[in-house]
């Protein structure tokens, strides 16, 4: 049914006084909203058009989009976000929408969440990998949902932390190839043990300790370096009779005479000195200094009974046995042997004998001898040659402050009467220890021959010393198999004896040097 209000309006007008006209309002639902201003005028609860101008039953003072019908009412959506409070994630954040589209409420709409029933997995843009960590978050990688970071492997580097060097480096190596940790695997450096210790095999190729500039041969670790061996020929430089000569180093072979140990160029204190020696003998001072200038190879035992033989088919020893010392010879038959081992050898002869008789090793004997050399000075003679006294000494005491060669116990370095008896024979050479020369049976076993005629030492200091020109004894040194019987003192090195050149003992032997660069 229509309804229709009549109105009556009275104009007043100049041209028509008093004229009356009726207006037709319509209003169909009875709100008192005409039907034109209304939103629907067949429902009086929907209110006029200035009020809700979306006309969807939400005020305009509550609509949360008065331009949008659609857009509803703040009471139903209080953050306005289009999801109803029923169904909004929190209708306090428009961030959070419907769970009919982010059903976890992560803030991932289903269409793009890695699972959307649990909101600690996201977004794939955030988590491409759908592990539960996004890339931002320190994944290991983000396209792989195996690797992840944990408590094995922090840094992400695929090393497990218990053979990691440093868990939380990617960069640093497992400890299987880097055993010290130190950031060098163990291909590229020598010691791989020892943290905070960097040696490259780059500077050491056979990790001996040595740099390569510094190393006699850096692919042999068993080659010294260049400070010790400054000629690197294998031998220490405090071993080398010349350490600037390759072809000089501490011993060599002889054909002939067996191992020659190097006695170096030295000085030393000649003779007696109580606090080394004991009680000094008239003979054996003054103590005094003597330098040797020349090094020398000297035999580092005495000259045997086969080496003997060899050069003159008799063997004039009392005590018979080839590798024993050859004994029962003159000074003159030692020299005669000294040329002999120069003739084998292709060496210049150190000396010139004359008058000589008879056979060496049965009554060789000669009326004079000289040095062939300019001078007659026998360091200068290129053969073999008996020592001179100072160079026995010297090679005896061997660099060292004992009593005797080698040692201050006697029965450590010496064949002598305490160990071997009254009636005892010469031994077999290097029975005992030999000394710091590498010398052996320097004290005992035989006494030996030296080039110097017996005389008295001088206080003054000399210089590569010969001894006096003429003489009628000549020394020997060492002591003996028999010495000791009463006293142990003529075993001591400082201790000197002499006998004619003629005589021929059971005790008595050589030991042969030769000057290395005469």
């Amino acid at each position: 049914m229509r309804w229709t209000l009549w109105v009556t309006m009275v104009l007043v007008a100049a041209c028509e006084p008093d004229t009356v006209r009726r207006v037709v309002v319509v209003d169909d639902d009875q709100d008192g909203i005409e039907a034109e201003l209304d939103c629907n005028d067949d429902d009086p609860t929907v209110g006029a058009i200035s009020l809700d101008a979306d006309c969807d039953g939400a005020k305009t003072a509550v609509d949360c989009d008065d331009g949008d019908p659609t857009v509803g009412s703040q009471f139903d959506d209080e953050d306005c976000d289009g999801a109803p409070k029923d169904v909004d994630c929190d209708d306090t954040k428009p961030a959070l929408g419907s769970r009919e589209f982010d059903a976890d409420c992560d803030y991932a709409k289903s269409d793009v969440d890695c699972d959307d029933n649990d909101k600690d997995f996201g977004a794939i843009g955030r988590d491409a990998d759908c592990d539960g960590v996004r890339a931002e978050d320190g994944d290991c990688d983000d396209n792989d949902p195996n690797l992840t970071p944990s408590d094995s492997d922090q840094d992400c580097d695929g090393i497990d932390a218990a053979i990691d060097c440093d868990d939380n480096d990617p960069t640093s190596n497992p400890i299987g190839i880097d055993w010290d940790c130190d950031g060098w695997l163990n291909t590229e450096e020598c010691f791989n043990n020892s943290p905070g210790t960097v040696h490259l095999i780059a500077d050491d190729a056979d990790c001996d300790g040595v740099l390569t500039a510094d190393d006699c041969d850096d692919n042999d670790n068993a080659v010294l370096a260049v400070a010790d061996d400054a000629d690197c020929d294998g031998a220490l430089t405090v071993d080398d009779c010349d350490d600037s000569d390759t072809s000089i180093g501490a011993f060599e072979t002889s054909p002939t005479l067996g191992t020659l140990q190097c006695m170096p160029v030295q000085r030393f204190s000649m003779g007696c000195d109580p606090t080394r020696d004991g009680a000094c003998f008239g003979g054996e001072v003054p103590l005094h200094t003597v330098d040797l200038t020349r090094s020398v190879w000297i035999m580092e035992i005495e000259v045997t009974q086969s080496m003997w033989f060899a050069a003159f088919a008799n063997n004039p020893s009392d005590s018979v046995a080839a590798n024993r010392p050859v004994e029962s010879i003159s000074w003159w038959e030692a020299v005669r042997f000294a040329n002999a081992m120069s003739d084998a050898e292709s060496l210049d002869a150190c000396y010139v004998l004359d008058g000589c008789s008879g056979t060496p090793g049965v009554d060789f004997v000669c009326t004079g001898i000289t040095v062939d050399t300019p001078g007659g000075d026998p360091y200068a003679c290129e053969g073999y040659r008996l020592p001179t006294e100072a160079e026995w000494e010297a090679a005896a005491r061997g660099g060292e402050p004992y009593r005797y060669a080698g040692s201050d116990t006697l029965g450590d370095v010496a064949w002598w009467f305490g160990n071997v008896g009254l009636l005892g024979n010469p031994r077999v050479g290097c029975g005992k220890d030999p000394n710091g020369f590498e010398l052996c049976d320097m004290t005992g076993n035989v006494y030996e021959w030296i080039w110097d005629w017996s005389t008295t030492y001088r206080a003054a200091s000399v210089s590569d010393p010969v001894g006096d020109p003429t003489g009628s004894e000549r020394i020997i040194r060492g002591g003996s198999h028999l010495s000791g019987v009463a006293t142990q003192d003529e075993l001591r090195v400082a201790f000197r004896s002499d006998l004619v050149p003629e005589s021929r003992e059971s005790w008595v032997g050589i030991r042969l040097v030769r000057t290395i660069d005469p």
